[in-house]
């Protein structure tokens, strides 16, 4: 893949993007694929100040055992031309390292996320990310995560039922107790 940056002044524009296919060669994917476009200080704001962006709205762990550990991480982006400052705080069952955090100018950080359930259950919450940036003060990101059990129970049978019994020609009496 090719990294490529465009200037564009001010204004209204329309980007297009065309993928045209050579013939020198006909395997692979054929296609184009465009992806992490940056539209710097879209946000409207001052340009001499944070931008930030976070790209997910939910965070699902899955199921997990008791006693398990599943660290995922929340991506927050300063597209800005100042540091952005904030707090990050998750609900119960879920922890961070640390709740503040600063992310450099057109810079970004990832913050772990970690779910280390102590209980079975269901914990769902939002994981909310309050920001210095004037136009976007915070985001708030969905998050579940489900603790089963810890794999010590026994494994049960699903159907539990007696079979016709052909008795031992040495020993013609069957005793169920």
């Amino acid at each position: 893949w090719t990294e490529a940056e465009y200037n564009v002044t001010a204004g209204v524009h329309t980007y297009k993007w065309e993928y045209i296919k050579d013939t020198s060669v006909n395997g692979g994917s054929d296609c184009a694929w465009v992806d992490k476009v940056i539209f710097p200080n879209a946000g409207g704001g001052a340009t001499n100040a944070p931008l930030a962006y976070v790209n997910q709205e939910d965070v699902d762990y899955g199921t997990i055992d008791q006693g398990e550990t599943l660290v995922k991480n929340v991506v927050i982006v300063n597209f800005g031309m100042l540091p952005l400052n904030g707090e990050v705080t998750v609900p119960a069952g879920y922890t961070v390292a640390s709740a503040a955090y600063t992310v450099a100018a057109q810079s970004n950080l990832a913050v772990p996320v970690t779910f280390a359930p102590t209980a079975e259950g269901t914990f769902s919450g939002q994981i909310t990310i309050t920001t210095n940036d004037t136009v976007n003060p915070s985001f708030v990101i969905d998050v579940t995560g489900i603790c089963g059990t810890n794999g010590t129970d026994p494994v049960l049978p699903k159907v539990t039922k007696l079979q016709g019994n052909y008795p031992n020609p040495f020993n013609p009496e069957t005793h169920i107790s």
